[in-house]
């Protein structure tokens, strides 16, 4: 199940590539890294970083939030992706601890 978390400051949400493509599949989303183009398979451990919009397999994920810096005046944007993406996770149910 897709998991709320938080590093670094930065919000974001570890999921499958299958809880990705269930969420954003009707939006064209196809499970596939912003970072490097990937298809991820329906098992593999991914991440959606709010305040990027951006959906990540686990190597470009860790290769950016290395570098990543945290500016509070991304919050807003930051905020209404992260809610907008919990929602759609809550309204399918597979949202851990929901």
């Amino acid at each position: 199940m897709a998991k709320a978390e938080t590093k670094k400051n930065f919000k974001i949400i570890k999921m499958t590539g299958k809880e990705a493509r269930e969420i954003w599949g009707k939006y064209g989303g196809a499970g596939i890294c912003d970072r490097c183009n990937n298809f991820q398979k329906d098992d593999q451990n991914c991440y959606y970083v709010a305040v990027l919009n951006y959906f990540m397999c686990q190597k470009c994920f860790s290769d950016w939030i290395k570098q990543a810096k945290w500016h509070k005046d991304d919050e807003y944007f930051e905020n209404m992706n992260f809610n907008q993406t919990i929602h759609l996770l809550k309204s399918l149910n597979i949202l851990e601890g929901e």
